[in-house]
């Protein structure tokens, strides 16, 4: 560890010692913190899934209330310097994920003569999102759906645009 993320972790009282010692007030933010950058050093990445065994929901709760405080200006200078020594979005959200890849898929079919469909061997995490719309059609949002026919989604063969 560099001695600039030992400063920051000392800043906000980081509780070096074993779980017998006495603690700061900052423990618990500190143990849901490390669970955080433990899993960000496996994964390379803070967005948790069940594929990569990082589906804890007291952790998920955590990190939107750690994006609620960021919001709010209530997160120290240390924190956030912490949060972004693991690339955390502070901006997360299902509906900001989906419009992200929507728009992936808008630059991917600009790029790819029309065509809405992504080989997952290529664009993996693409083109899982793009399976898993075609999956959950009778699940999605009608302004979802809409935004997908604007752009002459191809539902597969299963699919037909009459089946609505």
């Amino acid at each position: 560890m560099t001695t600039d993320k030992i400063q920051l972790l000392n800043s906000i009282d980081f509780d070096w010692g074993s779980r017998t010692t006495r603690r700061s007030p900052n423990t618990p933010w500190n143990e849901m913190y490390q669970q955080l950058a433990d899993y960000y050093r496996k994964n390379k990445s803070t967005k948790l899934s069940k594929k990569n065994g990082g589906y804890d929901m007291k952790l998920f709760q955590w990190m939107n209330g750690q994006r609620e405080r960021y919001r709010i200006n209530t997160l120290t200078k240390e924190q956030i310097q912490l949060f972004n020594d693991i690339h955390f979005d502070f901006d997360y959200s299902l509906n900001n994920t989906w419009m992200k890849n929507y728009h992936l898929l808008v630059q991917y079919q600009e790029e790819h003569d029309g065509s809405t469909r992504v080989p997952k061997t290529t664009y993996p995490e693409l083109g899982n999102w793009v399976g898993n719309q075609r999956r959950r059609k009778m699940r999605l949002k009608k302004e979802r759906i809409d935004l997908l026919y604007r752009i002459d989604f191809e539902w597969g063969p299963k699919y037909d645009v009459l089946d609505l």
